[in-house]
């Protein structure tokens, strides 16, 4: 994944993605595409903004290319981009109930609507702040969890101590 800082970042990527990163609330995020000038679809990946960067979530094999790519279309702008290859762990989360069970796992879920793009959350059941991405699948099937690779072993023991079965 790619992180880009700077007080130019929202802007810089907004010109250059198929969806709109600006008018998405802190802490979420949304499938993106980045534009060639002639519309050209160059790459596919999740786009989270956060308070202090924006985070790119794509094929790890492809983050050199589309930092080199970004690179490319930077010219005064204040953006930095930082890649941050395989330190990320997919954990799919499904099952009868899932919503239930991961309104328990998160405050910032609602299990009566939990449908909502890519969502920042975060874990009530351990003190250390920790970044949770959720993209929720369509119905009752379940969630994707993007988890830092070296908390992956504990996000599937805490998903397994709530009854995630279907990891």
């Amino acid at each position: 994944w790619i992180q880009i800082t700077g007080k130019d970042r929202e802007t810089f990527l907004q010109n250059l993605c198929c969806n709109d990163i600006a008018s998405l609330p802190f802490g979420l995020g949304c499938r993106n595409a980045l534009l060639a000038r002639n519309s050209e679809i160059k790459f596919f990946f999740y786009s989270i903004k956060l308070p202090d960067s924006l985070w790119l979530i794509g094929r790890s094999a492809l983050t050199q290319l589309l930092i080199e790519y970004l690179e490319s279309f930077r010219f005064t702008e204040d953006v930095q981009f930082t890649a941050h290859d395989n330190s990320v762990a997919s954990i799919f989360w499904g099952g009868i109930g899932c919503d239930q069970k991961m309104a328990a796992f998160s405050s910032s879920i609602n299990a009566a609507q939990p449908y909502l793009p890519f969502q920042l959350i975060e874990s009530k059941f351990s003190q250390a702040k920790r970044l949770i991405f959720s993209l929720p699948m369509t119905g009752d099937e379940g969630y994707i969890l993007a988890t830092p690779i070296g908390q992956k072993d504990e996000m599937i023991r805490l998903l397994l101590l709530l009854g995630g079965g279907g990891l």
